[in-house]
């Protein structure tokens, strides 16, 4: 959508094909598969935003004005951690598209209904009913695919060159706003992991917006080079490397489902073969029925101590595990600290614990549990409840 119209040619339309099928089947699918539907929704948003903005002067002001509302609005409420940079870069594309034309009233109107009325709505929504939570809750840790740099090394040389291009031109575009501004805000979120005011899990989930404007820019260059004179074999080369280099990891590499960095010049498809492990993967299947009444006694049993409690133990596998932290403040993390785990269980320290038995985490860890000191207190096919026995 945002390059159709840069698909006038023969050798244009294969190089968009190509990398836009790249693009979905990187941190897109990564998203899908790891349930972050929420995300997805977000993404598509921000994407239409661009799209939208990019068009305006072709559209209706009312619809862009009403479209871009909803879309704002949209935004706030389905992954409102990608509301700061892309507000702020409408924002300051208002001000330079109509203030260089001298519009001051649409400059006002833009302004006011597609930036600081689905604002207040959604800080009235969200914000103000957790206020002085909202800290916490950034800061919270969870599950998801993290990867710094590695996937995006090969994108550099167009991506480089786009940038270049529009420098020279003095030519300010809006997805190029929202891509400085999504740097600074990463930088600054990156800065916030390591005093421990924000979580990895959320200075992440930025990657999936990097990822779409690294793939967009680096087209862009790479249409913006087809232009010159014999270039035509300096792209067909890079194309064709790469692909080489994507077929050659699809087929032979496998990338273990962990939450940790693993960034090296020899993962720059890693993205890629990390979703072709998950979909392969048992464990990373969808829940079945007895996992999520296993899941919902659970909670009845537990109630609110996950947080006021630490002798809770969740024995199952990390994507799990990760999600019911963020949804419910869960300390014991087996995932992370399998040693202190294991110590905690032979000194017989738990209270309860939850065994999903068709993870291979229970079979690891199931030596350790003393099950002549617990007793059940529910259980179906998949798994159980222990109580620890006075």
């Amino acid at each position: 959508m945002l390059l159709e119209k840069y698909c006038n040619k023969l050798n244009n339309k294969i190089i968009t094909t190509i990398f836009s099928i790249i693009y979905i089947l990187g941190y897109p699918l990564n998203a899908w598969i790891s349930g972050f539907h929420y995300l997805i929704l977000g993404i598509l948003f921000v994407e239409t935003i661009i799209y939208l903005i990019k068009e305006s002067e072709n559209l209706n002001f009312g619809y862009t004005l009403i479209a871009t509302f909803l879309l704002n609005f949209g935004l706030i409420l389905s992954y409102s951690l990608f509301c700061p940079f892309v507000y702020l870069a409408e924002f300051i594309y208002y001000i330079y598209k109509y203030t260089k034309h001298k519009n001051k009233v649409k400059l006002f109107l833009l302004t006011l209904v597609t930036l600081i009325l689905p604002g207040i709505i959604g800080i009235a929504y969200l914000i103000l009913p957790s206020l002085g939570k909202v800290g916490g809750y950034i800061a919270l840790e969870g599950w998801l695919y993290k990867n710094m740099w590695s996937n995006f090394i090969l994108f550099m040389p167009f991506t480089i060159y786009y940038i270049y291009i529009n420098i020279k031109n003095k030519e300010l575009t809006f997805e190029n706003v929202v891509f400085s501004l999504l740097l600074v805000y990463m930088v600054i979120l990156f800065i916030g992991t390591k005093m421990e005011k924000c979580s990895e899990y959320y200075f992440y989930k930025n990657y999936y917006i990097l990822w779409i404007l690294m793939l967009y820019s680096n087209i862009k260059g790479m249409l913006e080079l087809a232009k010159e004179n014999n270039t035509k074999y300096i792209l067909i080369i890079y194309t064709t490397i790469y692909l080489i280099i994507f077929g050659i990891n699809l087929y032979y590499n496998r990338t273990y489902v962990t939450n940790e960095n693993n960034d090296s010049l020899n993962n720059t498809m890693e993205i890629f073969t990390f979703n072709k492990t998950m979909i392969e993967a048992k464990d990373a299947q969808f829940m079945s029925y007895d996992e999520l009444q296993l899941l919902k006694e659970m909670e009845n049993v537990i109630e609110d101590k996950w947080q006021k409690e630490n002798n809770i133990l969740l024995v199952t596998n990390p994507n799990e595990e990760r999600w019911i932290q963020s949804l419910t403040g869960y300390i014991n993390i087996l995932f992370d600290d399998k040693a202190y785990a294991i110590k905690n269980l032979k000194e017989e320290n738990y209270k309860y614990i939850v065994t999903f038995e068709n993870k291979k985490t229970y079979k690891d860890i199931e030596q350790y549990i003393n099950k002549e000191n617990m007793k059940i207190i529910y259980e179906n096919e998949i798994g159980k409840i222990y109580e620890k026995e006075k």
